[in-house]
């Protein structure tokens, strides 16, 4: 069936007047009376009209779509439909002993394939066989399937496989083929971001398409201008390094890898210098490292006491001695520190500090970093409270109140008074009492699917009236924070940041503690156990143990994570 009008109706009922664009498979082809070339006409919608038109070659009109011929020659090729004519193109039949020898130009491109966008572009390159390059030469011609184009670069929208001649007066170079991809979203995805040179780390890849089918085999990944060999990166230096993928053309996000360079500058803390020599009391030592601004590393590091690897971070003694502890990492040792067993005993007063903080507050990263710090100190007993938020606890909420906080962040002292100085350890520790007279040892690990603390407490006088209070805490939480203060502290609004010490739950519910009584010097044991609920991680967990008076003010306060102890 012919169309039988000039003009065409939009969905908007609006006239468009109808053209036609032909093409051909091929500019160049054998006059063997075999080899065939085949046109395409499309309309103004895009939409394939060969079998409507009347097609001409050198003014004589062909049946079908098709054209073959013996004899060699130019042949100029139009369509019409009415009254309506196509561009004109132009083909060229050869006999096939004089096909490749009459080829004296030589066409190449930049890419072998563009994306079908209608922006990526194709570059094009024409030299004689001398190597003179005559690409911007005005009688130099680049045909894409038959068509003409202006200059020598060329972008399209369709996704398929094309085809360039370049012209040269009497001269044709050879064909040259490149593919036109569907423009599309892919993923590139790692299985870590973060690793220690140390480890002999591998680092797997994968690529997605925008339906989530795996395209790693069909993709290629590159970093620094340098390709990947397949999909696993194993790292021999340290660095940040940023990866991409390609796929037909379509390049993907970026993905940052950090390798950390092997630990060789790390350092002892002691808990305390002086411990008690009665079986009870625990020294605990923890590990940094100083060249990454003294970030914990107590889990990957053996300790030595005086000759022998321990298998945790801590020991007891009922001698009265001084022991040497050193700390050990792949062949490497820290400086050594000394701590001496006593018969005194000597509690530690440490520091309680609650921050009540939010993932949604803009302006509660001016604590964030300095909590994370706390931590690093042993007398320091800190927890982060997060009030309407995923890990928000009613228990929290309930805390706030009693405390009558009023704004965020709000940092409380001993559920006492509210701290509002300068964002820094240091300046935090001078509210630290200078004695106390309770102590709390204990030790916490993990049993079957619950968290469990054995605590000792023992006071220097008898002590009535008071309170005992169990908290489970949990430690490398990721959430995306928000952040009013990118001028001072040079984050992103939101950022991705690691919480620590985040309050989950207290002992039976009892968030303000059950009663205990204390005689001088003797020691009362108690054993809490926690059971995990939700998405809880029984490994990233700790417990903290807070003395306080009966109207809930902390006397004294000590925390430990799991597999971990700490003393009086």
């Amino acid at each position: 069936m012919l169309l039988s009008v000039g003009c065409s109706k939009n969905q908007n009922n609006e006239v468009k007047k109808l053209t036609l664009t032909l093409s051909a498979d091929k500019a160049t082809f054998v006059a063997d009376n075999t080899d065939v070339v085949t046109f395409k006409v499309i309309d103004q919608d895009n939409k394939d009209v060969s079998s409507n038109v009347t097609i001409k070659v050198n003014n004589n009109a062909i049946n079908g779509n098709t054209f073959k011929t013996d004899k060699a020659g130019t042949y100029k090729v139009v369509a019409s439909l009415d009254k309506t004519v196509s561009n004109e193109i132009t083909i060229t039949a050869q006999k096939s002993d004089e096909l490749e020898k009459e080829k004296t130009l030589v066409l190449t491109s930049d890419k072998a394939s563009i994306l079908a966008d209608g922006k990526d572009k194709i570059t094009f390159t024409v030299k004689k066989k001398d190597g003179t390059d005559i690409t911007s030469d005005p009688k130099t011609k680049i045909r894409v399937d038959g068509v003409g184009i202006t200059g020598n670069t060329y972008i399209c929208a369709s996704a398929k496989e094309y085809k360039a001649i370049a012209y040269y007066e009497e001269e044709e170079s050879n064909e040259l083929v490149f593919q036109a991809n569907l423009a599309q979203a892919i993923k590139l995805e790692a299985d870590v971001i973060k690793v220690n040179l140390d480890d002999s780390p591998k680092i797997t890849f994968k690529v997605s398409d925008k339906d989530g089918k795996d395209i790693t085999k069909d993709s290629e990944i590159f970093y620094e201008e340098k390709t990947l060999e397949g999909n696993v990166f194993a790292p021999t230096s340290a660095g940040d390094f940023t990866f991409k993928a390609r796929y037909q053309g379509n390049i993907s996000n970026i993905v940052k890898i950090t390798v950390v360079a092997p630990i060789s500058n790390f350092f002892i803390k002691l808990d305390k210098e002086r411990f008690t020599a009665d079986g009870e009391d625990i020294a605990s030592f923890m590990c940094f490292d100083a060249d990454q601004n003294d970030k914990d590393i107590t889990e990957l590091v053996t300790f030595e006491v005086d000759g022998k690897d321990i298998e945790s971070n801590y020991i007891t003694s009922r001698q009265k001695k001084t022991f040497l502890v050193k700390a050990k990492l792949k062949g490497r040792t820290s400086q050594p520190v000394s701590i001496t067993a006593v018969d005194e005993f000597e509690p530690t007063s440490r520091l309680y500090v609650e921050d009540f903080t939010g993932l949604w507050c803009p302006y509660c990263p001016r604590y964030l970093f300095m909590m994370e710090d706390a931590t690093k100190e042993s007398k320091i007993v800190g927890l982060a409270l997060h009030i309407d938020d995923k890990w928000n606890s009613p228990e929290c909420k309930k805390i706030a109140n009693k405390l009558k906080v009023s704004g965020y962040p709000s940092i409380a002292l001993y559920r006492d008074k509210f701290y509002k100085q300068g964002g820094d350890v240091q300046t935090l520790l001078t509210h630290r009492k200078p004695t106390t007279d309770v102590g709390i040892s204990m030790k916490t690990d993990v049993v079957g699917e619950e968290v469990v603390a054995d605590v000792k407490i023992k006071a220097t006088k008898d002590m009535k009236k008071i309170k005992c209070v169990a908290i489970l805490f949990e430690n490398k939480l990721e959430g995306w924070q928000r952040n009013a203060l990118g001028q001072s502290n040079g984050l992103p609004n939101p950022f991705k940041s690691e919480h620590s010490h985040v309050y989950r739950t207290s002992h039976g519910g009892a968030t303000f503690g059950n009663p205990i009584e204390l005689t001088a010097n003797k020691t009362l044991s108690q054993t809490f156990k926690f059971t995990m609920k939700g998405d809880w991680k029984k490994e990233n967990c700790g417990v903290a143990i807070l003395i306080t008076t009966e109207d809930d003010k902390v006397i004294n306060a000590q925390r430990a994570n799991v597999g971990s102890g700490c003393g009086f």
